[in-house]
């Protein structure tokens, strides 16, 4: 910068010393004019250069933050979590493609030689050199980053597999449940009916039967429907609104008993429900 403010220090005491009109005069003030406009050029672009110097360097220590970030975590052995692993990868893509622009932007200027001094040449080869070591850099610690995002997402696969199975398995447990409890239930249900003859008669529970013939029970089609079905695990006694009662199924001796209330009311008192429906699941009473 130095050479071209000598000269156009000279040309202005050239410029005063001689006269306006003269032919000198106009050809030494063409000439100040050139170098004004160089020297204006030539402070521009070093301005930009320092400008894009200055950039470059900033780059570089947001890499080496980003550097040092990941050796501590490293070294205190910590796992990176999946939002910190991705915030990562972005900073790292985005610092990749600022490196490139800026080694083009300093390519350029470096093919610009005639504004530059040679420390600024130096300045210029030094950065390049970085740049090419922190753009291997970047490439490394994200090709890192995406072979334990593999890893991550073998995992994931896996654990869904596993999810799946877990599902299928509770799903078959649940039928399982469901199919003992459907089971569970058969086995304890049992069904019941009381009424008079012509009652069971009219709902074929009772058919045929004479004067010297007993009544056949549930041996036709008899309508189900007109029995209530009843947990026999839960059901210790059964209210027969009548003073009388005969019974027209077979139930074990024993196992229960019939009671009269204060107004004669017979109540059927199961005491084992286990030997009372041993012998049958229907249970079928005659009352008056």
């Amino acid at each position: 910068m130095k050479k071209i403010l000598l000269p156009l220090l000279a040309l202005t005491l050239m410029v005063v010393s001689c006269g306006k009109s003269s032919g000198v005069y106009k050809d030494l003030a063409s000439q100040n004019d050139s170098l004004k406009l160089t020297h204006e050029k030539t402070v521009q672009e070093f301005d930009n250069a320092l400008a894009l110097i200055n950039e470059v360097q900033d780059g570089l220590a947001k890499m080496k933050d980003a550097e040092n970030y990941l050796k501590v975590e490293a070294s205190q052995g910590k796992e990176l979590t999946p939002t910190t692993r991705e915030q990562i990868a972005s900073d790292m893509a985005t610092i990749a493609e600022t490196l490139q622009k800026n080694k083009a932007e300093l390519a350029k200027l470096k093919a610009n030689t005639k504004a530059q001094s040679t420390q600024l040449k130096a300045t210029i080869e030094r950065l390049m050199g970085e740049l090419d070591a922190k753009t291997k850099l970047v490439a490394d610690l994200q090709a890192q980053l995406l072979d334990k995002d593999v890893k991550i997402g073998e995992l994931v696969a896996k654990t869904e597999s596993l999810s799946g199975e877990v599902s299928n398995l509770s799903a078959e447990s649940q039928k399982q449940k469901d199919e003992l409890a459907a089971q569970d239930k058969s086995l304890n249900t049992a069904w019941y009916v009381f009424g008079t003859k012509a009652e069971l008669k009219k709902q074929s529970v009772i058919t045929g039967g004479g004067l010297f013939k007993s009544a056949d029970v549930l041996k036709k089609d008899f309508n189900k429907e007109y029995f209530i079905a009843i947990d026999v695990r839960n059901t210790k006694s059964i209210e027969l609104f009548s003073k009388k009662a005969k019974f027209l199924t077979t139930h074990p001796v024993g196992s229960y008993s019939l009671e009269k209330d204060n107004a004669g009311m017979l109540t059927l008192k199961i005491s084992d429900y286990k030997s009372f429906w041993s012998i049958s699941r229907y249970l079928v009473i005659q009352v008056d």
